[in-house]
């Protein structure tokens, strides 16, 4: 007698898709709805990136200048010049402030208006601005 082979009804195929899926666990899916399983699975890149950088160190000033001093040492580098290659305490020069500052950012000013002048680009002198152009107008 020959065999009738019967096609799979839809329900049959979605439990054999269950089972396979409990069996290789993978997840479980027969509406083929985005789930992002594939990026989740995938194997993460923090590790990877996080040697690839060195491990950070904290320096704290005084062995920065050691550093510094140290080369300069190494470089053949004696006596005043020494001085040179220290680093300046920044902390320090913030608790003194020179009054050169001030007088650096005015004389640079002056310069820039000086040189816009020059250019074409500064001001109009005293009455000779929009609104005496409008009245001259009238």
């Amino acid at each position: 007698m020959a065999s009738v082979l019967k096609i799979p009804t839809k329900f049959r195929l979605q439990a054999l898709a269950k089972a396979q899926s409990t069996v290789f666990q993978t997840p479980f899916n027969p509406r083929d709805i985005r789930t992002g399983d594939r990026y989740l699975t995938k194997k993460l890149k923090g590790p990877l990136l996080q040697t690839y950088y060195p491990p950070v160190r904290p320096v704290n000033f005084k062995q920065l200048n050691q550093i510094f001093v140290q080369t300069a040492k190494a470089n053949g580098v004696t006596g005043r010049d020494l001085e040179y290659w220290k680093l300046p305490d920044l902390r320090e020069e913030k608790r003194h402030v020179p009054q050169s500052l001030f007088f650096d950012f005015f004389s640079r000013l002056l310069e820039r208006v000086a040189y816009n002048r020059k250019r074409g680009k500064g001001p109009p002198k005293k009455g000779e601005g929009r609104r005496s152009q409008l009245k001259k107008r009238r």
